[in-house]
């Protein structure tokens, strides 16, 4: 193909390792269709590289976190008519924004954990609120990045940081929605028994979790993924209670595409290569 193709990667902040991980893996598949050029940005740099780039290029975002999926590096790529894989800008303003998109899921009827953000409650009453347990998590960041367990909510950075309720629960189920439209597809799920403040985990078989809770988190995700018009692939993470109840955690709308994360992992288990995987992805890009 002719039209010059780049793979953007964030190169610095704290999701790095895993963009650094996601380019290296996509830019061995996308050999076969163009002959890719990897642009490492920076906070500092971002900006002044994508001017560089040319109108009808193509750009393969594994900008994970910050100015590469908060809709910032979208929406100049969207002002120069520059085609880029994933989501449009608001689209992921609004998925890493945490309130934002708790409160998109709360529109579709879809379970979230209440939580407090900017002084207000949401999701359920004063009383109810105050006698739990929290996760408090930046109002703008990764799913793992700077999470903590805290027993009360510190009235100093309220707007920084929501306090979710503590879900008790350690199966976390994974569904991965790709294209767009009427035409997404729901991948096969990954499940992975994860305690919350873990470093290991491990996957289990979803033969042991009802196969109606799958399907409820298949059609949850796939009715985010829509309704918000989300493109190339995301990723919905669900927590499975002790007593059966699911909640969605986040939706990524840059997830993490190397070849040992869940994205792949769920592509393989539908029939999909990862070569096949990135090709879908590369035929939904999008250009304003």
């Amino acid at each position: 193909m002719n039209k010059k193709c780049y793979i953007l990667m964030n190169a610095d902040g704290p999701e790095e390792l895993a963009s650094i991980l996601s380019a290296k893996d996509v830019f061995r598949a996308v050999k076969f269709f163009y002959d890719p050029t990897l642009l490492k940005l920076t906070k500092d740099n971002w900006f002044r590289k994508i001017q560089t780039l040319d109108k009808g290029s193509i750009c393969i975002l594994t900008t994970h976190g910050d100015f590469g999926e908060n809709g910032s590096l979208q929406k100049v790529l969207e002002i120069k008519k520059i085609a880029h894989t994933h989501s449009p800008a608001t689209v992921c303003g609004i998925l890493l924004n945490k309130h934002l998109s708790k409160m998109f899921y709360k529109s579709l009827g879809i379970s979230t954990p209440s939580w407090y953000f900017n002084d207000n409650i949401y999701g359920c009453k004063l009383n109810k609120m105050f006698s739990k347990k929290f996760v408090k998590k930046p109002l703008l960041g990764g799913s793992k990045v700077g999470i903590k367990k805290v027993n009360n909510i510190s009235s100093g950075d309220v707007d920084q940081y929501i306090y979710e309720t503590y879900v008790d629960g350690s199966i976390q189920i994974s569904m991965s929605i790709l294209g767009s439209g009427e035409n997404a597809l729901s991948l096969a799920p990954v499940i992975r028994k994860r305690p919350l403040f873990a470093a290991s985990k491990y996957s289990i078989s979803y033969n042991k979790i009802d196969q109606r809770i799958i399907d409820k988190c298949g059609a949850w995700a796939k009715k985010i993924h829509i309704s918000l018009g989300c493109r190339g692939v995301t990723k919905t993470d669900f927590l499975l209670d002790k007593y059966g109840e699911i909640w969605a955690i986040e939706t990524d709308a840059i997830p993490g595409l190397s070849k040992t994360n869940a994205i792949s992992i769920s592509a393989e288990r539908s029939g999909l290569s990862y070569r096949e995987l990135v090709s879908k992805i590369l035929q939904d890009v999008y250009v304003e």
